[in-house]
């Protein structure tokens, strides 16, 4: 998150204009709604806990987020060194939290054959089991 703070010269030197700024690697995030206790939270508020001679709050989507399209891989694998890898999910609404493998690899000197006797089982409605036996 990043918070800034400007003067708004037309109304100096009471009006100020905070700019909050939510960075995220998640894609686009859905818009936040503003809840002052006196009607329907919506994207626009003034009164209610508001303070201030006309105070008003505004919710604007200054540049949508996006799906990643590129990952980071180091270049170069060396087999001196181990790796894990991270993964999150996307419903087309939210990202899960990143989970990380439990166990780090180092990179063969050659291209393993395709993984056998894969299966997938479905858990729950948020939880697949993903299964398979090593490559030959």
């Amino acid at each position: 998150v990043e918070v800034s703070e400007s003067t708004l010269t037309s109304v100096y030197p009471y009006g100020r204009r905070w700019t909050i700024t939510f960075i995220s690697p998640r894609g686009n995030l859905p818009s936040l709604l503003v809840d002052t206790g006196s009607g329907k939270p919506s994207t626009v508020a003034t009164g209610g806990t508001l303070s201030g001679s006309d105070a008003i709050l505004r919710v604007e989507n200054v540049h949508k987020g996006g799906l990643p399209s590129s990952f980071v891989t180091p270049p170069v694998l060396s087999s001196l060194n181990a790796y894990t890898a991270q993964v999150s999910s996307h419903n087309g609404h939210f990202w899960s939290d990143a989970s990380s493998s439990i166990n780090s690899l180092s990179p063969s000197k050659t291209n393993p054959s395709e993984p056998q006797d894969v299966t997938i089982h479905v858990l729950s409605p948020s939880q697949l089991l993903v299964s398979w036996a090593d490559p030959l």
